[in-house]
């Protein structure tokens, strides 16, 4: 099974920051989403209805959910980091 990345670069020199695999492993990203302030990432595979949400610079992870109905998992994702934005303040 395919391992799923994530990677931080730094913007104005493109030189790779970190990386960190997956903490549910396989299967391929199938939606990104970024927080309006930036401090959030959400992943999802619709491969497995994996849906984790990360830290932005850090990349370190906040939750992992498992979604029964993978084709759910593209909008929880938008809808994990939103709300997780609002409850952070």
């Amino acid at each position: 099974m395919n391992k799923k990345y994530l990677s931080f670069f730094l913007g104005k020199t493109f030189q790779l920051e970190k990386c960190v695999t997956s903490p549910e492993g396989g299967g391929s990203l199938s939606a990104l989403a970024v927080s309006d302030c930036g401090t959030f990432v959400a992943t999802g595979s619709m491969f497995d209805g994996t849906v984790e949400l990360f830290v932005s610079l850090s990349l370190q992870v906040i939750c992992v959910w498992k979604v029964e109905d993978v084709l759910l998992t593209h909008h929880i994702i938008y809808l994990m980091v939103h709300f997780w934005y609002l409850y952070r303040g």
